[in-house]
């Protein structure tokens, strides 16, 4: 194309002769062209390359092409393998104690005492003992139960760094009463007998990596005894009751 358009260099430049006519001469007829040497017709890959690369710039870039080229990535028998459903840890059982306070409504008697136990989860499981005492002019009464007491966690709520949980539950065991009168021809029989209650109990405890505070409330109806000194009620383990605890639980 630079010949074609510059007729100068086409004139300075010396004809070339041409490939077919230095390779094969004219020859009379019936004659075999002579073998050519083998350099001939291998030319050498050293001076044809560049030639080559020169007349046909893609070639030369194929080879850079084919290697950024990413292939493709044969599946693995792990990319075909099924998920493995992951193991969910159960809730750790948890231990916990606290002193107790109930006050019984209709006789406006007072008990204090403490409880121990567990939580499996949203079970609850606590043993429990409640004690009072009192003394009037015509004599004393002790009082007291003890009892299994187990419910169940319906509400679960969570307040920032605090946790609530309500639990209705029920307990079962013992009752007592023992007394003394300031009477020298009265006398108080000991007797023990049967304790139940239903209570609905509202927790509330702090989340930390360790133990934990508790505080929780109560209502309930419990059957149980009634100490009189003749109209008066000296002191009760029976009857509608509103109680108070406070804790830990690790």
């Amino acid at each position: 194309m630079v010949r074609f358009a510059w007729s100068e260099l086409s004139a300075v430049e010396p004809a070339q002769p041409s490939i077919a006519s230095a390779a094969y001469p004219e020859l009379p007829a019936g004659e075999n062209p002579p073998r050519q040497p083998e350099r001939a017709r291998n030319p050498d890959p050293s001076t044809a390359a560049p030639a080559t690369a020169a007349r046909n710039p893609s070639t030369a870039a194929a080879p850079t092409a084919a290697a950024t080229t990413p292939q493709p990535r044969t599946p693995t028998a792990d990319a075909f393998a099924p998920s493995q459903p992951r193991a969910v840890s159960p809730e750790r059982v948890a231990f916990a104690a606290s002193a107790r306070l109930r006050w019984f409504i209709d006789y406006a008697s007072v008990g204090f005492g403490g409880d121990a136990g567990s939580d499996f989860g949203a079970l609850r499981l606590r043993a429990e003992a409640v004690l009072s005492s009192r003394s009037d002019a015509l004599g004393s009464a002790a009082l007291g139960s003890a009892a299994l007491c187990a419910g169940y966690r319906v509400l679960d709520a969570r307040l920032g760094s605090f946790s609530l949980a309500g639990y209705p539950a029920v307990a079962f065991g013992i009752t007592w009463m023992r007394g003394s009168t300031a009477v020298a021809n009265v006398t108080v029989d000991p007797a023990t007998g049967f304790y139940g209650d239903v209570r609905f109990l509202l927790e509330s405890r702090m989340n930390t990596g360790g133990p934990s505070p508790t505080l929780s409330a109560e209502v309930g109806r419990a059957a149980g005894f009634v100490a009189r000194a003749g109209d008066r009620v000296i002191a009760a383990s029976g009857g509608f009751f509103i109680g108070a605890s406070a804790g830990g639980r690790y």
